[in-house]
């Protein structure tokens, strides 16, 4: 696993080539044109010490889905979900039922359901959680995962786990500052997933660690770009991939990514 950062003069363009694996490598770039299944992942944070943070689960899909149910699971022990900020979240809005069960014994459940089939992409539950112990690493797994389109038939979905840890990836900062509209496009070395593209596995976050609304713009199987809605204010931001972008087969990222920059 590698990652090589190379600035271009010319067009200021930051690439950075991750390679999945030598077998993704490997694998021909018509993978990539599959049928993707629904992907149902939790957010990775990168956190070492004793604070709250927030968690989102999300449903990224190209197909309808008329109801579903699942549970994340958590050691409570080094996890304490407050109940009153677990939340169903706007991507269920449409349905007719909707509902959560507050954090009870390590677990948050959630179940949804329609007469008619709906897309799905975004944040279906939210919720927030104290880290216990510094340092530690805190698995957030999903259980009894069901999806069901509104022909009844159940859907395959991927599942994406996710954990709150310390952050053991790439850092690297950029020389140069930049400008406030700043676009930054990243090439990967293989076809990665669509649909495990999205804000929860590519964010921006400022000095002091508040999210940007950014907008990620897929450009081929292996390049995509992140530029903010707007323009970004002067300081220091970090442009964060977490190991949950998936390759074209489904493969994790073996290490996230944090590219650091300064606007002028």
């Amino acid at each position: 696993m590698h990652y090589l950062y190379q600035r271009k003069m010319k067009s200021k363009i930051i690439k950075v080539l991750v390679v999945f694996s030598l077998l993704l490598f490997w694998l021909p770039s018509t993978a990539s044109q599959a049928k993707e299944k629904p992907i149902l992942g939790v957010s990775t944070v990168y956190e070492k010490s004793i604070k709250t943070v927030d968690l989102a689960v999300y449903v990224q899909s190209d197909e309808k889905i008329a109801g579903g149910s699942f549970d994340i699971t958590y050691d409570s022990s080094l996890l304490t979900v407050y109940d009153s900020s677990v939340a169903v979240g706007d991507a269920l809005s449409g349905f007719m039922m909707n509902s959560k069960n507050g954090a009870t014994g390590g677990k948050v459940s959630v179940a949804f359901a329609n007469d008619t089939g709906l897309m799905v992409n975004g944040t279906v539950l939210a919720f927030k959680g104290r880290i216990s112990k510094a340092g530690s690493t805190i698995n957030l797994d999903f259980d009894n995962v069901q999806f069901y389109g509104e022909d009844g038939k159940k859907i395959e979905v991927t599942i994406v786990d996710g954990a709150i840890k310390p952050f053991g990836g790439k850092e690297t900062i950029h020389g140069e500052k930049v400008n406030s509209s700043k676009p930054w496009t990243i090439e990967l070395s293989t076809a990665y997933n669509r649909a495990s593209l999205n804000e929860h596995t590519v964010s921006v976050k400022n000095s002091s660690g508040k999210l940007v609304d950014i907008v990620i713009m897929k450009v081929s199987n292996t390049k995509f770009t992140v530029k903010p809605k707007g323009n970004y204010a002067r300081g220091t931001y970090t442009l964060e991939i977490t190991e949950q972008l998936l390759s074209a087969s489904g493969e994790k990222l073996k290490e996230p990514v944090q590219y650091s920059f300064t606007v002028q």
